[in-house]
C-alpha cells in the first residue's frame, strides 16, 4: 500500500482515506491501527503496510511488527494464526422465504406428530435456502466442559397429583398465535425450526401443528430434541480469549418447544396474578410492570424524602450466576405449595 492513515502515520493523505471508506464498507477489518511499518531516513514514519481480514477471522489472528528491517525501509509483518482455524466450516443458512411459503403448507399434507413437522419445517427450509461458509466460533469444543455446569443434585420427591383444573385444558389456537406473536425471529436450536417457519403456516397447518402439542402436553412426554441445545461461546468485551472465563455461553434451544413454554408461562401468570400471588414490587416478566416501574417509584421514595429532610438506604444485591445456580426441584417445589398441580407442574419439569 503506497498510502498513509491517519492511526499510524503522522500525517494523512487523500488516498488514505478513501481507502479507510473501502474497508469500512466492505465490512472488513483492519488489523494494524497504530504502529508505523515504513521508515526512510530524513522522512516521518508512516504506517504503508496494510493487513485487512474479514470479521469472521478476526479474532483468530495476531499481529506483530518485527524489528529487524533486513536491509529494507518496511518493517516485516509476522501474523499468527490461532489452532482454532483448524476446525472446518460450518454452515448458515439463508432461506429463500417466498420459496418456502409456497412448498410447507403442501410438504405438511401427511405430517401428524411434533417429530414429522419439525423434521420438515427444517428440510423445507434446506432444500430453498442458500449456503454461505463462515467459520466455527472460536474454540467452542474446547470450551464446551468449561461452559456447562452441571444440574444441582439435590433431588425432592415431588407429587403431582390432583383435581383436574382449566390449567390442565387443551391449548387453543388463540394460544398459539398469541404465543407465536411474542416469540421474535432468533437464531433456531439444534432442530433448526426457526420461529418465521411456524408463522409462515397456513391455518390448516398451525392447527395441526396445535394438535401435536395437545397431544404432548396430555401425554407428558417431551420430544428429546427439546432436551438438547447449541451451546455459542460469545468472548466478553476486553477480555482474553486464551481463558474460559472470558466467554459467555449462549445456549441456542428449540423454537418449537419455546412456543409451548410461552403457552404455559401464560397460563400460570393468569392465574398468580388472579390469587394476587406476586409482590407489590414484582416488576420484570410481567406485563405493564417492567423496571421502570421501580425506577419511578424509587425516584418519587427520593423526592419524597429529600422534600421531608430525611434520607433513604439502598442496597443493591447481584447474584453471580443466579440462572445457571437456579435449583430447579426447588422451584417445583414452590409452584406445588402455591396449589398448582396436574399437567402444568409436569410440563414446566419436563421443559
Amino acid at each position: 500500500m503506497a498510502s498513509s492513515v491517519p492511526n499510524g502515520g503522522t500525517h494523512t493523505s487523500a488516498s488514505a482515506s478513501i481507502l479507510l471508506d473501502w474497508i469500512s464498507d466492505s465490512d472488513l477489518c483492519l488489523l494494524n491501527l497504530s504502529s508505523p511499518t515504513y521508515y526512510k531516513p530524513r522522512c516521518r514514519p508512516s504506517l504503508l503496510d496494510l493487513t485487512i481480514c474479514s470479521p469472521d477471522i478476526f479474532n483468530l489472528l495476531h499481529f506483530e511488527i518485527l524489528n529487524d528491517m533486513f536491509e529494507s525501509d518496511h518493517c516485516p509483518i509476522k501474523i499468527t494464526v490461532s489452532n482454532a482455524c483448524a476446525d472446518l466450516p460450518t454452515r448458515r443458512i439463508r432461506v429463500n422465504w417466498h420459496q418456502f411459503n409456497s412448498r410447507i403448507n403442501i410438504n405438511l399434507a401427511s405430517c401428524s406428530s411434533m417429530a414429522e413437522i419439525t423434521t420438515q419445517l427444517a428440510s423445507t427450509a434446506e432444500r430453498v435456502s442458500v449456503a454461505q461458509r463462515m467459520p466455527r466460533v472460536a474454540q467452542a469444543n474446547a470450551l464446551a466442559l468449561a461452559l456447562v455446569k452441571p444440574r444441582l443434585n439435590s433431588y425432592i420427591p415431588l407429587d403431582f397429583s390432583g383435581p383436574t383444573t382449566d390449567l390442565d385444558a387443551d391449548f387453543t389456537f388463540t394460544e398459539l398465535e398469541g404465543a407465536l406473536r411474542k416469540t421474535g425471529n432468533k437464531s433456531p436450536g439444534p432442530d433448526r425450526v426457526s420461529a418465521q417457519m411456524i408463522k409462515s403456516l397456513n391455518h390448516e397447518n398451525k392447527m395441526k401443528l396445535l394438535k401435536a402439542y395437545n397431544a404432548i402436553w396430555n401425554s407428558g412426554q417431551v420430544p428429546e430434541q427439546w432436551k438438547l441445545s447449541k451451546i455459542i461461546p460469545i468472548v466478553k468485551p476486553g477480555k482474553p480469549s486464551s481463558l474460559t472465563s472470558s466467554y459467555r455461553p449462549i445456549s441456542l434451544t428449540s423454537i418449537p418447544c419455546k412456543v409451548m413454554e410461552r403457552m404455559i408461562l401464560h397460563r400460570l401468570i393468569c392465574l398468580y396474578q388472579r390469587k394476587l400471588q406476586f409482590d407489590p414490587f414484582q416488576s420484570g416478566f410481567l406485563q405493564y410492570r417492567g423496571c421502570e416501574n421501580l425506577i419511578a417509584a424509587l425516584h418519587h421514595l427520593i423526592l419524597t424524602a429529600k422534600a421531608k429532610k430525611n434520607y433513604v438506604i439502598g442496597i443493591s444485591l447481584d447474584i453471580n450466576a443466579a440462572y445457571d445456580n437456579t435449583w430447579h426441584d426447588g422451584l417445583l417445589y414452590k409452584v406445588l405449595r402455591t396449589g398448582v398441580r396436574g399437567k402444568q407442574p409436569n410440563g414446566s419439569q419436563a421443559s
